[in-house]
């Protein structure tokens, strides 16, 4: 993996990675919010649970003083049926009234009413402990004793009292429901203020996260399959299964030079377009610059000459002069090496080297356009690649062979050059050098060139 590519896949990971973040520190809110609600969820009922209960026992001091009057009563009229019943139902009640104003105070595991923790109501339900005793207890004597009538004027007189107390007992605990309700509702409200927040910063983030996927993935400008795709989607595949195109335009930095970037970047969006018209969307990537490479899987239904039915659609296609935004027509050339399946050269990287070399080649060429068809022809080249190259490093100039080799190159139309420091330039040596077309020449010899040149004119 390339430097660029690297540096590509982690600003890639770090836009997702803080997209990310800002995701979750949004939904923060959120979050706090429904633990929150679960928390005061329990309160809630809690509330309700008590609310009932001490609404329950304000109805029952009433009802205990009206017990404890009717077994006056049967009592004085001698009605032994009534009293007992009077006495059965008063002795329940008030063995529930108990119950019930204990778990108000202290909370009860059977009545699912936990532990109360609310200092107000706790004072309240202090405040009338004495009275609910007293109360109590007077009815537990009435039921012992139906003779004591002025116990059962006591519990009376002091009913609508109690029942008052009690009531205050629920007011309290409605407030503090209200109150808490008050809190659940603009939690709630807060949730969906947050929530729909949420949702346009996501809208956001998404736009944000599938724009830079986008880049990472397709070119800003022509919308191709860019390089770091190119690697990601062949690190799988088999090299040796696919056919490979690689494309230069030619002359391309002449129309940036001449007619400016901006017409430039009109060619290469028009020149995308047709190689994938020509190639389809999916198989052609921009490599860089005015570089492109398009990849092919051949099926078993395409014979090993395919490559040539592209080659000429493609020649049609870029023949096709680019007109541009000032309706100017440009005639835009390209260079291509096209290798076929099955050349035995191993991996991608050396796939894609191979055809970048025919490429080159194919710059010195006319019709710009060198196919590698065959495994043997592969071969060839590559043997013909390695002799050059081992030569040149040794001193390409002092072996007959070499210079037989140079010369074949030659005649099939190569373009061949060397540097200076591995050519003796003399007169003697001359007629090895009559295949070499170019020579790079270093600063000291231009320096010694331009110095002989003002002699002579001097």
């Amino acid at each position: 993996m390339n430097v660029k590519k690297e540096i590509r896949i982690k600003k890639t990971n770090s836009v997702a990675y803080r997209n990310v973040l800002i995701l979750l520190f949004s939904l923060l809110p959120f979050f706090i919010g429904i633990i929150f609600s679960i928390h005061k969820g329990g309160d809630m009922e809690y509330f309700g649970a008590a609310i009932n209960i001490s609404g329950s026992q304000r109805m029952r001091t009433m009802l205990i003083a009206n017990y404890a009057q009717q077994i006056e009563d049967a009592y004085q009229t001698e009605d032994e049926k009534h009293l007992n019943e009077a006495k059965a139902v008063l002795s329940r009640e008030l063995q529930i009234y108990e119950e019930y104003m204990d778990a108000l105070y202290n909370g009860s595991e059977e009545l699912d009413l936990m532990q109360n923790d609310f200092p107000k109501i706790k004072e309240q339900i202090e405040s009338y402990e004495d009275q609910y005793k007293r109360y109590d207890r007077n009815a537990k004597q009435v039921i012992e004793d139906p003779t004591r009538a002025d116990l059962v004027d006591e519990i009376v007189l002091n009913a609508l009292d109690l029942k008052n107390n009690i009531h205050e007992v629920v007011e309290l605990y409605q407030q503090q429901y209200d109150e808490d309700l008050g809190y659940l509702r603009v939690i709630d409200f807060s949730m969906i203020i947050v929530a729909v927040l949420v949702t346009i910063l996501g809208l956001f983030l998404t736009r944000s996260i599938k724009k830079h996927e986008y880049f990472a993935n397709f070119d800003h400008l022509t919308g191709l399959l860019t390089r770091y795709n190119l690697y990601e989607n062949t690190k799988n595949k088999n090299a040796d299964d696919h056919a490979l195109f690689f494309i230069d335009l030619n002359k391309f930095k002449y129309i940036n030079d001449t007619f400016g970037h901006a017409i430039g970047d009109e060619i290469l969006i028009e020149v995308a377009n047709r190689l994938i018209e020509v190639f389809g969307r999916e198989q052609v990537y921009r490599f860089g610059g005015d570089e492109f490479v398009v990849i092919l899987q051949p099926t078993e239904y395409d014979s090993d000459d395919f490559l040539d039915s592209y080659v000429r659609t493609l020649k049609n296609r870029i023949a096709i002069p680019i007109i541009d935004a000032h309706n100017r027509a440009h005639f835009v050339g390209m260079s291509v090496g096209a290798v076929n399946r099955h050349m035995g050269l191993g991996n991608w990287d050396s796939l894609i080297r191979f055809a970048d070399g025919l490429m080159y080649d194919a710059k010195s060429i006319a019709g710009h356009v060198i196919i590698c068809n065959t495994a043997g022809e592969a071969k060839e080249r590559m043997n013909i690649v390695e002799e050059v190259e081992e030569a040149l490093l040794e001193d390409v100039l002092v072996n007959d062979d070499t210079v037989d080799t140079l010369k074949n190159l030659s005649d099939m139309g190569y373009t061949l050059a060397v540097d200076n420091f591995t050519v003796d330039i003399s007169l003697k040596e001359s007629v090895k050098y009559k295949n070499i077309k170019v020579v790079k020449l270093g600063k000291p010899i231009i320096d010694s060139l331009m110095i002989d040149s003002i002699r002579v004119k001097c």
